[in-house]
């Protein structure tokens, strides 16, 4: 009897970071949208080109959360709103903007290739900062603008989906002088190419083509959620949080909402689940059996240490050692609880993602069959039946391919359904007619990346990541307990929300020293606002360490410190020149000091020194109290060294001169607040002298501390915004070291 042929399963990942931010309802990255129409429809569409092709794709339920909101026109980015403001109205600053953003893009294959495109990104050329760009902003044209908003969407649009849609063709042929018209156009195509991904996938799944697979909501590692001393599994000697987070119910949590939001989206819940990174451990496997998962996927390195095999080694034709181990599904089995487990081929899979895009499309394709038909030949006289999986991520590998790995994938999928010895699969179907002969005695606590969970916890940011977040967690959940007859469904549903956000792996991806985005400080500020955001969704005011960047890489702005003592008249008044001469200050309007927000409210920020006393200055945009109304308008002072406290200042309503209220209230926000001893004004500026020793400052010690300004509560400005400034406490040599005339 002739071998059959060898079962392939492709697994494509399609995930993104949920970057909206809860409180404010704004995405502070474009790359769901982006993605969305460049990544996601086209990977399912490009089926129907080839109907004897098999395919699986993994779906992250925050990713498609997020893909709904663009698509019903319910969320926005900083960056959707510079391409959707008219070219004749932008302003010099959102210019500068423009030109730092809108070549985000590989130029290599999504520039260059385009002629107007890449003469604008010649013009622009490769300047490092902001002032160079101003310049060079000078030269651009009204319609060079507008070109430059469409072109910068038009190479984040597929080529698939160009190829179906005559107005986005006409578009790439007209190439230059585009109009509001076609801007709006172009936004309009997108809309609707990100409202088709979701129907497209289930369209897809019930022909029987696709199996759609999910992740738990978002993407957390489950084993670290079930407890945090997993990750000793792998590595004994990894250092482990302060805190052991241990809360499996939130890792079931996790799985049961992911299930039924996709299975409200495709008609049914999904059968199969990719961990998140591929992590599993023992303890998971209940939770995902209970919850209706029949079958997981993780990584070789898994496997061969489940197996108590040495690693799976390839020889020079890239051939696997142990291809009968490797190559089948495997049963587990925890507590009575059974599932369905296949193993990636680590290599097959890296192929993809990081070495096919350098080759001729169809040469690449041409050598994975030929590796998979080679798999084919070595197994066919082995007890089978065997499964070759291949699981990468679906979207980030294609932008170093030629036309988004279009002609790559028409030939590897051609191929693979011209092969007599290769037949690709869902997952689902082959193990439900061949169920796993083989059951791992036991499971190994890792994950896909060198087979531990280290790129999560052990560095010391992840580690304080995880404290911040068990910290908040006992804080709201207490809470709730404490005044549940007090609060809101809504209430509480927003808080757990903000706390299963924070649990997503991708906040720790950043942390330490494996990896860096070149925007690691934008990533730590919004991981700390879900934090934020679960407190103030109960009522509690966050502490003041959820304010203090994680990551090493934060910068307070434009700082200069004080040159000396100050002596002030506390008038709120800029009474003469020398009053403030000698004093620090932070320029928050520069050097990424000031959040991200359309208007600015801080305008400066000076302190220093007297005797016994702290002086602060803090000038205001007169805007502020436009913005205001009658609200409640406070100046808080965020002391996060050496006594963390929050001291409050109320200024006068409307701005008007007056008296100014203070109140110092603890660092954990809620209760004890007290009358603060200080003297304090406001009239042009504010201007307030603090006693040192209400801080608990000591000479020769250090203080840090923020300024913040409120409305009624609600946070509109912040500077630092990051990260606090730090200031010497002056000694007695203090003064004489830093002397000028």
């Amino acid at each position: 009897m002739a071998p059959g042929p060898l079962s392939v399963a492709f697994l494509w990942h399609q995930h993104q970071p949920h970057y909206r931010d809860l409180m404010t309802g704004e995405h502070l990255m474009p790359w769901v949208r982006l993605h969305g129409v460049k990544d996601y429809l086209d990977m399912a569409l490009i089926l129907e080109e080839f109907p004897g092709m098999r395919l699986n794709i993994n779906l992250v339920p925050s990713l498609v959360e997020q893909l709904e909101q663009f698509a019903q026109n319910e969320a926005n980015d900083p960056w959707l709103r510079l391409a959707e403001r008219p070219a004749a109205e932008l302003s010099g600053a959102e210019k500068v903007l423009i030109l730092q953003r809108f070549f985000s893009a590989n130029y290599d294959t999504m520039i260059a290739p385009h002629e107007r495109y890449h003469d604008l990104h010649r013009r622009r050329g490769w300047p490092r900062e902001g002032r160079d760009l101003a310049h060079r902003a000078h030269f651009f044209t009204e319609d060079d603008w507008r070109d430059l908003q469409v072109w910068f969407h038009l190479a984040w649009t597929d080529p698939l989906l160009i190829e179906r849609d005559a107005e986005l063709r006409a578009l790439m042929d007209k190439g230059r002088s585009f109009t509001e018209d076609d801007k709006r156009l172009l936004a309009a195509k997108h809309r609707a190419i990100l409202a088709e991904i979701v129907p497209a996938h289930r369209r897809l799944q019930e022909s029987g083509q696709l199996e759609v697979t999910t992740s738990p909501f978002y993407h957390p590692i489950l084993p670290l959620l079930c407890d945090t001393d997993w990750a000793r599994e792998a590595r004994p000697d990894l250092p482990l949080p302060k805190a052991r987070f241990r809360h499996p119910e939130d890792a079931r949590e996790q799985v049961e909402r992911a299930l039924a939001f996709m299975a409200q989206r495709l008609g049914a819940p999904p059968r199969g689940m990719w961990p998140s990174e591929g992590s599993v451990c023992p303890e998971i496997i209940p939770i995902l059996a209970r919850a209706g998962v029949q079958w997981i996927a993780t990584d070789e390195e898994v496997l061969a240490l489940s197996l108590g095999i040495p690693p799976f080694t390839r020889d020079r034709a890239g051939r696997v050692n142990n291809m009968d181990a490797l190559y089948r599904p495997y049963a587990v089995e925890v507590e009575g609880h059974r599932l369905s487990m296949v193993f990636r081929d680590h290599d097959l899979s890296d192929f993809i993602g990081f070495h096919a895009a350098g080759f001729d499309p169809a040469e690449a394709a041409k050598r994975m069959i030929a590796r998979l038909e080679d798999i084919w030949f070595f197994l066919k006289e082995a007890e089978g039946p065997h499964l070759v999986s291949i699981i990468l991520d679906g979207e980030n590998c294609w932008e170093f391919y030629r036309q988004d790995g279009l002609p790559f994938l028409r030939a590897l999928y051609g191929g693979l359904c011209a092969s007599d010895k290769l037949h690709p699969v869902r997952i689902g179907d082959f193990l439900a007619e061949h169920p796993p002969s083989r059951t791992l005695a036991r499971l190994h606590a890792g994950s896909w990346i060198n087979h531990d969970f280290s790129i999560w916890i052990g560095h010391r940011e992840d580690n304080e990541a995880w404290d911040r977040l068990s910290h908040t967690r006992d804080r709201v959940t207490g809470h709730i307990e404490l005044s549940r007859d007090s609060l809101s469904p809504e209430q509480i549903e927003q808080a757990r929300r903000a706390i299963l956000i924070a649990e997503g792996s991708d906040w720790n991806w950043w942390y330490g020293d494996d990896h860096s985005s070149g925007m690691d400080d934008q990533f730590d500020d919004l991981y700390r606002r879900h934090l934020i955001a679960a407190h103030r969704a109960v009522g509690l005011e966050p502490p003041l360490t959820l304010l203090r960047p994680i990551t090493s890489q934060g910068e307070p702005g434009f700082h200069a410190p004080p040159r000396g003592l100050v002596e002030i008249t506390v008038d709120g008044r800029d009474s003469h020149f020398f009053e403030w001469a000698a004093a620090g200050h932070c320029d928050p309007l520069h050097g990424g000091g000031s959040m991200h927000r359309a208007e600015a409210v801080i305008a400066a920020l000076r302190y220093g020194f007297t005797r016994d006393q702290l002086a602060v200055r803090i000038d205001l945009v007169s805007s502020l109290w436009d913005r205001a109304g009658d609200g409640l308008v406070t100046i808080d002072l965020l002391i996060h060294e050496p006594d963390p406290c929050r001291m409050v200042f109320e200024l006068p309503p409307g701005g008007g001169s007056g008296p100014v209220f203070a109140t110092l209230r603890p660092a954990e926000g809620n209760g004890g607040t007290r009358p603060l001893v200080a003297s304090a004004a406001w009239d042009r500026i504010f201007e307030a002298l603090i006693p040192l020793s209400t801080l608990g400052a000591k000479p020769g010690g250090r203080l840090l501390f923020q300024a913040c300004v409120r409305a009624d509560g609600q946070e509109l400005d912040r500077a630092p915004a990051r990260t606090p400034l730090t200031a010497p406490i002056p000694d007695e040599d203090w003064e004489a070291q830093n002397w000028v005339v």
